[in-house]
């Protein structure tokens, strides 16, 4: 008469199956860990083991904005130009009109593709150039950091 079942019967696993099995499911994440992270600018281990990795998307350069008189109605319209982003591939941008008194967001954002955007018709002023264009590169969801330019000191705008 048997008073209970074997480690079997009760679907315990052998320790020489439980090795095996270990194994099989440590070997294939080492072999991945090995695989480099193509096209990440930046690769960092983490405090428990991990990896953490960023693509950094260049910014672009030498923002402008040239302003110019419009006679009829009275306003000034800006031509918003930058040297593109050194990232391959980079073809939009963001581009948003922000006041220099408040920091708030005047108008945008507006996706361009290309270097240059002309802004809607902005009110006479008597502060100089009271706005900034801040631009920055799109790329496939990520961003670059903002580039500011600030418009020329063009009398004929700044009744």
């Amino acid at each position: 008469m048997r008073l209970g079942r074997t480690a079997r019967e009760r679907g315990r696993i052998e320790p020489t199956r439980r090795a095996i099995l270990a194994l099989c499911a440590v070997v294939p994440m080492i072999l991945l860990a090995r695989f480099p992270l193509a096209g990440a600018a930046f690769t960092a281990q983490t405090s428990n083991g991990n990896q953490a990795s960023t693509l950094v998307i260049a910014p672009p350069t030498n923002v402008d904005a040239d302003l110019a008189l419009v006679i009829l109605p009275p306003s000034c319209r800006a031509t918003v130009t930058w040297e593109p982003s050194a990232t391959p591939g980079v073809t939009d941008y963001e581009v948003v009109l922000v006041s220099q008194l408040s920091g708030s967001v005047l108008g945008g954002p507006w996706v361009v593709s290309g270097t240059t955007h002309t802004d809607r018709r902005l009110p006479l002023s008597l502060l100089g150039s009271p706005w900034e264009w801040r631009v920055r590169s799109l790329y496939k969801g990520w961003h670059s950091e903002w580039r500011t330019g600030t418009g020329n000191e063009q009398i004929a705008c700044l009744l």
